[in-house]
């Protein structure tokens, strides 16, 4: 399994440096001063190109999937038009051999309810929720053979509506994973989280010193702003 730190390049839409300039021009002066090569995707309609493009295994091994998921189904502008194929076919060739080296999964999945660590695949149940057309025993093994790996399954909160686990663990190597503060939102759903990690790696919790929570901060908000 290749993680995203065995990576040799980044790729983010064009619409970052669109929609936010001044982010876009810090990640790219700490990705140049790390020597870490970098370019964008073109033909995207959707920032969050991690979520929709196909996901790397191995050095020439990709999984593709629908990315059709329940939260953008009633929102209008939200939408996502892209199609990854047709994005990947607009760019330089040394990307050609992404398309013609994909898996396709008959699932619907999102990207960034996928988290590699090390050989596990990390995913909250939401995959479950979104392909009730087969059974979890069946979404099982289709993701265990595109991913040729273990896949962990966390608890989904309900209240969070895009069920991504990207946004609850991070790969720190050598077998631990980073879990974020999701005690400040849900203690109960925290405490899940950590049982089922801790059967598999070293947890190193996060905490943040912050007197009051922001109000655009996505834990706080996501759930009340998606509802």
């Amino acid at each position: 399994m290749i993680t995203d730190n065995l990576t040799s390049a980044v790729y983010f839409s064009n619409l970052l440096p669109k929609k936010c300039p001044t982010l876009n021009q810090r990640i790219a002066e700490v990705l140049e001063a790390n020597g870490i090569p970098y370019a964008y995707f073109t033909e995207t309609k959707d920032i969050w190109c991690r979520d929709f493009m196909p996901i790397q295994i191995a050095e020439d091994r990709f999984v593709s999937y629908k990315y059709t998921p329940n939260y953008l189904q009633d929102k209008i502008g939200l939408r996502l038009q892209t199609n990854p194929e047709a994005v990947l076919q607009a760019q330089q060739n040394r990307l050609t051999h992404v398309l013609q080296n994909a898996v396709k999964v008959d699932l619907i999945l999102d990207g960034g309810n996928v988290v590699k660590c090390g050989n596990t695949i990390v995913m909250t149940e939401k995959v479950f929720a979104e392909n009730r057309d087969k059974s979890p025993i069946e979404v099982d093994r289709i993701l265990k053979d595109a991913f040729q790996c273990d896949v962990l399954y966390l608890p989904w909160d309900h209240q969070e509506a895009f069920g991504h686990s990207d946004g609850i663990v991070h790969f720190a190597g050598d077998g631990k994973v980073l879990i974020t503060n999701y005690g400040d939102i849900s203690p109960r759903y925290y405490s899940r989280f950590r049982v089922a990690l801790e059967k598999h790696f070293e947890v190193i919790p996060l905490y943040y010193k912050t007197k009051k929570i922001h109000a655009r901060s996505w834990a706080d908000s996501c759930a009340s702003a998606w509802a």
